[in-house]
């Protein structure tokens, strides 16, 4: 382990799951730390060599803060405290749906589900029925 990390001045690992209140979490960590000390990992598929590459430029870190999975920092920070948000699954399933639903439809869109979803005005309970048949919640 890079004595960097092992070493680091982090004190906070915050997960940011999808419809938790985990953007209102954010804010507030900029406010307590101040906007240089949240390292935002939000590069949902870069590898992990690479944010610890982008968080060395940043050593005055103190939080880490986004969406990534909560094994992502196991091996690293080990006295920062974890943190991550849950919501009743259903209650998140459908605030999320109805988030992607109020977005803007010019070409902005999350994923290919996201896409599909609003292209075909998919119903709640047709975009519910979707995520059964794939096995799979696009928000989470």
């Amino acid at each position: 382990m890079n004595n960097l990390f092992k070493d680091s001045q982090v004190e906070i690992i915050s997960v940011h799951v999808h419809k938790t209140a985990g953007g209102t979490f954010g804010r507030i960590l900029k406010q307590v730390y101040g906007e240089m000390q949240v390292f935002g990992d939000y590069q949902q598929q870069e590898k992990l060599e690479n944010t610890l590459d982008r968080l060395s430029d940043q050593p005055q870190a103190r939080v880490i803060h986004g969406h990534f999975p909560a094994r992502k920092y196991k091996d690293y920070f080990p006295s920062a405290k974890r943190i991550i948000w849950m919501r009743n699954p259903i209650i998140q399933f459908i605030s999320g749906y109805f988030f992607w639903k109020s977005q803007p439809k010019e070409n902005v869109f999350f994923s290919e589900e996201h896409k599909y979803m609003v292209e075909n005005n998919i119903s709640l309970l047709e975009f519910a029925e979707m995520n059964a048949k794939n096995w799979m919640n696009p928000l989470v």
